[in-house]
């Protein structure tokens, strides 16, 4: 990067080059944070579903143990 801004400034033409490795970096940007998201939401979703679960799980539990007792 240091050797394309001093290419640029020697040719005269840094605003170009910077606005282009603006563009470079943006675009990599948003292609990390697409990738973290194709991650992440699966993992989230199963987090929210065992949550979810254990609540379940949790209050239907002693209804289910009163009626084996009667």
């Amino acid at each position: 990067m240091q050797d394309m801004i001093r290419t640029g400034e020697e040719s005269g033409s840094l605003l170009q080059l910077l606005s282009n490795l603006s563009e470079i970096y943006e675009n990599d940007l948003e292609q990390w944070v697409a990738g973290m998201n194709s991650l992440l939401e699966p993992l989230i979703i199963s987090l929210l579903g065992l949550i979810v679960g254990s609540l379940v799980l949790a209050m239907y539990l002693p209804i289910f143990k009163l009626s084996s007792i009667i």
